[in-house]
């Protein structure tokens, strides 16, 4: 990770895992995103990844990606390389 103008820059394509313990109550997150090259980069905001529902993120088919409520992969409207996206993402964990 580069750190430049308050920006956080990743210089490795892939996954981005946030690893949040396993909550009981809601909480949300936003966060704006760039790629450069159309590579699967994803952001999961669940404990080890354990909830795929937690992940949303840029596919390598240059469309966004996100997982349901019932881990179903899906496909979003297409993006631009270069191009920054804001991201809010509302959560709500449960124990069980």
């Amino acid at each position: 990770i580069k750190i430049h103008i308050g920006t956080a820059n990743f210089t490795k394509a892939g996954d981005m895992v946030f690893d949040f313990p396993i909550q009981s109550w809601r909480y949300s997150i936003e966060w704006k995103a760039k790629v450069s090259q159309l590579k699967k980069t994803g952001f999961i905001f669940s404990e080890l990844g354990k909830i795929k529902a937690a992940t949303v993120g840029f596919g390598e088919d240059g469309k966004f990606f996100y997982y349901t409520a019932n881990n179903e992969k899906k496909s979003g409207a297409a993006y631009q390389t270069d191009q920054w996206y804001r991201f809010n993402r509302t959560l709500r964990a449960w124990q069980g």
